[in-house]
């Protein structure tokens, strides 16, 4: 199984990850879409955010 594992890692396609995001950014650009103010959407992101830890702690994909 090991070997196997090995050679699907060695062969798969790679992603090449660019920069993260900032809360910051992420809240501008909900911002243009939605009709929250900025406290409300840093609370909608923050509730989301512990949501996911939340699930994913209970072992629920997301």
């Amino acid at each position: 199984m090991a070997d196997r594992i090995q050679a699907i890692n060695a062969h798969r396609p790679r992603i090449k990850l660019g920069r993260t995001t900032n809360m910051d950014e992420l809240v501008a650009f909900i911002a243009r879409s939605t009709g929250l103010n900025e406290s409300g959407r840093r609370q909608v992101l923050l509730e989301l955010r512990d949501a996911v830890i939340y699930f994913n702690r209970q072992g629920q994909t997301m």
